[in-house]
């Protein structure tokens, strides 16, 4: 693990955003316990204001838009200045998590029928989930070789980035049907 003025060893016992909090930060065991506590909390606000954005004022590419912001900037104020306002950082790390019901509701108003809704919720979770377990693996092989937390944060924020193609595509208002048939005839 790190080591420097705010690092403590943990000896593997904290893992992820704790162990960021507690040798990058400089926050103590508890402080960074709550705060992982806030960053999971930010997912219900969130969870309840996200499908009434998109169901209600379609503006999915409002919502990609906050969401891309605040992860990128959550990323680079954790990476430059940790210290400075730790909490804000991990209020802006957890609005990303709104776009996880955003998917959800999305399966449904990307698909006119309950075929399309099936393929689309399969494909979805099927590569959303093969991809996402991906990261946290990378994350730990990246934290191991370079001994630090700001080479992991910044892949975390080159993957908000790498996000943003399939934002544009969510952020059309067509159907998985309507693109089928575009391509393929009918469906």
């Amino acid at each position: 693990m790190g080591r420097g003025p705010h690092r403590h060893r943990t000896a593997g016992v904290l893992r992820g955003l704790p162990a960021i909090l507690v040798e990058h930060a400089g926050v103590s065991h508890a402080a960074a316990g709550a705060l992982l506590s806030l960053f999971g909390a930010m997912g219900l606000p969130w969870s309840i204001l996200v499908p009434i954005v998109l169901t209600r004022w379609r503006r999915v590419g409002v919502l990609y838009a906050v969401a891309l912001v605040a992860g990128l900037a959550g990323v680079a104020g954790m990476v430059f200045a940790p210290t400075a306002a730790t909490v804000l950082w991990v209020v802006l790390l957890g609005t990303p998590q709104g776009l996880f019901s955003a998917v959800l509701v999305l399966i449904q108003l990307r698909a006119r029928t309950h075929e399309g809704a099936v393929a689309l919720s399969g494909f979805t979770q099927s590569v959303g989930y093969a991809i996402g377990a991906l990261f946290p693996l990378s994350f730990g092989i990246l934290h191991e070789a370079t001994n630090g937390w700001p080479p992991t944060l910044l892949l975390l924020g080159i993957l908000f980035l790498a996000t943003i193609p399939a934002g544009i595509i969510v952020a059309r208002p067509h159907t998985i049907e309507d693109e089928w048939e575009r391509r393929h005839g009918a469906w």
